[in-house]
């Protein structure tokens, strides 16, 4: 997607949050071989191929970075730590 190519995956987490089906690229559910034909002919239209290529790569852009995915990890480390009742101290130490 980042590299503006159409892609096809399944729909199982967390692809969906990231494949917009017939959009940004195809979902296919696993063992279904006619579906997946079907949606690798869809993309051997080069126009519709662009298109969807263009609109995961701006999808990516927005979803895939390294700020958000540090943000994230973050907020999970952040949520850990406050369950467990360790949270650092202003000088870095664990209270």
């Amino acid at each position: 997607m980042a590299c503006g190519r159409p892609v096809i995956g399944h729909p199982s987490a967390p692809l969906p949050e990231y494949i917009v089906n017939e959009e940004s690229g195809s979902l296919v559910p696993p063992g279904d071989r006619a579906r997946l034909a079907r949606a690798m002919i869809r993309l051997s239209d080069p126009g519709l191929a662009h298109k969807m290529g263009r609109a995961g790569a701006e999808r990516a852009s927005k979803l895939l970075n390294w700020e958000l995915a540090a943000a994230r990890v973050l907020a999970l480390y952040e949520e850990a730590s406050t369950r467990r009742g360790y949270l650092p101290s202003a000088q870095g130490a664990w209270a």
